[in-house]
């Protein structure tokens, strides 16, 4: 849920759609179409996160679940926001499959959000893709060979920065960040 629009009222983010919030309860809500990833039924099979990505204002990112391989890519909100959105790919993982979880924090310390993507099926990778800045992101494998069923970003230990949390069928682990993960940029 977001306030999409800007009216003062959350909105939900649904798939391929954002459905907007009436004034009042016993109003219609309205569905808009945010992207045309329609070829398919498992087009809509979709992994989602809004917030800033690339600048100040929130974006939507995208994984697309089912499709091999799978898609990612960042959704720029157009001024009215009932038009499609502008799609940016994000082609930093072209063997990219059915990613399983997808979340944003800044494990680099650099104050640029990146991204967190956990596959299931595949080479079943754990990937942070570092934003280095003008919509460009390098991929880093944390682990591999093991698919993921959820992944998610979180400070469990308190330090001020992004853990990770996975959980696979046999296996529930905390990947510390322990200080930033590479050398310099």
């Amino acid at each position: 849920m977001a306030d999409i629009d800007g009216d003062g009222r959350p909105d939900i983010l649904a798939g391929n759609y954002w459905i907007r919030s009436p004034e009042s309860f016993e109003m219609p809500w309205r569905l808009f179409a945010i992207e045309p990833w329609n070829e398919a039924p498992e087009s809509a099979m979709l992994r989602l996160v809004y917030g800033p990505l690339t600048g100040a204002a929130p974006e939507l990112l995208i994984a697309q679940r089912k499709a091999q391989p799978a898609r990612l890519a960042r959704f720029e909100k157009p001024a009215d926001p009932r038009q499609l959105w502008i799609e940016h790919a994000i082609d930093a993982v072209p063997d990219l499959a059915q990613p399983n979880s997808l979340d944003i924090a800044d494990f680099a310390g650099d104050g640029r959000p990146d991204i967190l993507l956990a596959e299931s099926a595949g080479a079943g990778r754990l990937l942070i893709l570092y934003n280095e800045g003008g919509g460009r992101f390098a991929p880093q494998a944390i682990a591999k060979g093991h698919p993921i069923q959820f992944a998610q970003a979180a400070d469990i230990n308190g330090d001020g920065r992004p853990d990770i949390l996975t959980i696979r069928q046999d296996a529930i682990s905390w990947w510390e960040n322990r200080g930033p993960p590479r050398e310099s940029r």
